[in-house]
């Protein structure tokens, strides 16, 4: 633990934002908060309770001095907390908002708490009697909470047993109960319990003893004393039950942690019911002796509390022991201490007066008050329903005038809406009708290219193989002359020649391969015939669908032959890539690029030849776009998005 607060220290000590340093100032208190009070005392002496750097924040800083400081005041000396209030209470007077107000009314009930502690349970109750219409108006639950419950404790001090349990009522029966409250019910039930023992029944101590037990627990600071108590009084039914091992068990328990706490009051009550135990267990004179210590060394704010019901057990012990002497003399004890404390309740009666007087001063104030407010209110609020009424008046007059210009402007726009869709529909007809045009013109052009292509092949490629037979023919003829042999060898090579570049003029006009072996096959038999030494092509193909209609794939196969035959005429490049891929949408992405000699746009659009034009239109017909990327020296890139028809697939 001490490991982990030097940390934090150091990091509070490192951060430059207020707002920082109280979220770790907090944390590290409330990490400390019920097992090691002392560091939380020393910290917020020595750290924090002083540096004008953290009041900047004053309600932060209100809040973790309450919470974490003024709530100690059980283990510090009463001067020096009392001091340390007042001083709060006058840096907290003249606060505005509702939060800073309902601190400042926490300490000053605070402060009326110290000093009852301290024995001025009149002063404390004067106090009160100030502090109560200010709690009223602030409505704060647990302001409240703590005010009836310092009250029960002033009656309880004072054996006016009956008032102190009207107040405790109000705590446990509090609907609005808070999870701040709810921590205190099990206080609440202990007082209950300790005023029904002065009022010797079992049966409510029990039920308020065993209630206690449910919320009390060693883990919040405030319910330690008050653990004291409840072993203190567990004992005394114990021993009713005659379970006197038990009952000293709890009165051990209950008399440590009083020690551990240096707790006065509940050292002489463990000490009271230990007494009692003996009494009930027939060990008279140790429960003599214990009635007559008690009586001598406990402080006397502590024993005026209990004196009277010390008296009353001891003279039933003499009794039952036959000391008649001594019955008499603690009889007139007895009488003498309750003239006595007659006359303190004669005192608290008078002080209870002068405080209903007041009180009642004050709540006539608040309910002359409350009626001038309410005068004021209602003509604030007739002010308010006529200047609202107007408002309204004027807001529906302009929303008539906004919505007749709304209506206005909508005609305008219907209007101009209904012009633009009659020219986008306009247009989207002279789309479709180039698009159709296109498609027609493809459709001759690819049939003129196969009629082209089987004229040339069936006419003029028959031709030339009987041309090359019959020179076979008259080679053989011409064994004896070399010469002539020779020169039908160089004829056979050029009717050869001629022969292959009609099977690749037929071959380009109408690409067989496609149809017979598919786009994919087309498109790596062109390249790998197109490649040279001159020339290296790559062709990466990621997912190509295989369901392509003919149509568009020999169509994809024109495109990218159209490219590829404009960089081997034109481009002088030595490397070549073709990547074809598609997605799922059916969106097919063609990337041909070249390390060429490139050329500038400007160029391009100049020398925009035929070919080009049959580029763009046979991606157009795909439904697609084109870019070209290219500049002077630095190759071309051409950029082809499309998206070709598909088969259903079976």
């Amino acid at each position: 633990m001490n490991q982990y607060n030097d940390s934090v220290i150091n990091l509070i000590k490192r951060t430059s934002k207020l707002e920082k340093k109280h979220v770790l100032i907090n944390d590290l208190l409330n990490k400390n908060k019920e097992e090691n009070f002392d560091f939380n005392r020393n910290f917020v002496q020595k750290h924090y309770l002083l540096d004008k750097n953290y009041q900047k924040d004053s309600l932060t800083y209100s809040k973790i001095l309450f919470n974490h400081y003024s709530k100690l005041y059980f283990f510090v000396e009463p001067d020096t907390i009392l001091s340390y209030i007042k001083g709060m209470i006058s840096y907290l007077r003249g606060s505005t908002t509702p939060e800073l107000q309902n601190m400042l009314y926490e300490f000053q009930l605070l402060e009326a708490t110290v000093i009852g502690r301290m024995g001025y349970a009149l002063t404390e109750l004067r106090m009160l009697s100030e502090l109560y219409p200010k709690l009223l108006k602030s409505n704060n639950t647990l302001l409240l909470y703590r005010y009836n419950f310092n009250l029960a404790l002033i009656y309880y001090q004072y054996n006016e047993t009956q008032k102190s349990l009207d107040f405790l009522y109000k705590v446990i029966h509090e609907k609005k109960l808070t999870q701040e409250v709810q921590r205190y019910k099990g206080v609440s039930y202990i007082l209950l319990a300790s005023n029904y023992l002065k009022l010797n029944q079992p049966d409510s101590i029990r039920k308020y003893n065993r209630m206690a037990a449910q919320f009390l627990t060693r883990k919040v600071l405030s319910h330690i004393i008050y653990i004291s108590r409840y072993h203190s009084i567990n004992a005394y039914l114990l021993a009713l039950d005659k379970n006197f091992v038990e009952a000293y068990k709890n009165i051990d328990s209950a008399y440590n942690i009083a020690v551990e706490r240096n707790n006065d009051g509940e050292i002489l009550y463990s000490n009271f019911m230990k007494a009692r135990c003996f009494a009930l267990q027939k060990r008279y004179d140790e429960a003599i002796d214990l009635y007559k210590y008690i009586l001598a060394n406990s402080p006397v704010l502590m024993l005026n509390i209990y004196k009277s019901y010390i008296l009353r057990n001891l003279l039933d012990v003499y009794k039952q022991t036959g000391k008649i002497e001594k019955v008499y003399d603690t009889y007139d004890e007895l009488l003498e201490f309750q003239e006595e404390e007659t006359q303190r309740t004669k005192e608290m009666q008078i002080e209870e007066l002068d405080y209903n007087f007041k009180l009642n001063e004050k709540l006539n104030e608040i309910e002359k008050l409350r009626i001038t407010n309410e005068k004021a209110e209602v003509t604030k609020q007739r002010n308010r329903i006529f200047i609202v009424s107007l408002v309204i008046l004027m807001v529906f007059l302009a929303g008539i005038s906004l919505l007749i210009h709304k209506n206005n402007v909508r005609k305008r726009q219907l209007a101009m809406n209904q012009y633009a869709l009659l020219e986008a529909r306009l247009e989207e007809e002279r789309q479709n009708k180039k698009i159709y045009e296109m498609q027609l013109l493809k459709q001759v052009e690819d049939r003129e290219r196969n009629r082209i292509a089987n004229d040339l092949h069936d006419s003029l490629g028959g031709l030339l193989s009987s041309v090359k037979t019959a020179l076979y023919s008259l080679q053989e003829r011409q064994e004896d002359n070399t010469e002539d042999k020779a020169h039908i060898d160089q004829i056979l090579g050029y009717v050869g020649e001629c022969k292959q570049e009609l099977q690749r003029i037929v071959y380009n006009l109408t690409p067989l391969v496609v149809e017979k072996f598919g786009f994919v096959e087309a498109i790596k038999q062109y390249c790998k015939k197109l490649q040279n030494e001159q020339l290296k092509i790559d062709l990466q193909l990621i997912s190509v669908p295989a369901n392509i209609v003919m149509e568009d794939e020999i169509m994809l196969y024109r495109i990218i032959q159209e490219v590829l035959y404009n960089i081997t005429k034109h481009a002088h490049a030595s490397h070549a890539l073709v990547q074809i891929q598609s997605n799922k949408e059916g969106m097919m992405m063609i990337i041909i690029e070249d390390n060429g000699q490139g050329i500038s746009a400007d160029v391009m659009e100049v020398n925009a030849g035929l070919g080009l034009r049959s580029l763009y239109s046979r991606v157009s017909s795909l439904k697609g776009k084109i870019n070209i990327e290219s500049e002077k020296g630095q190759g071309t890139v051409v950029n082809i998005i499309c998206y070709p028809k598909l088969k259903d697939i079976v």
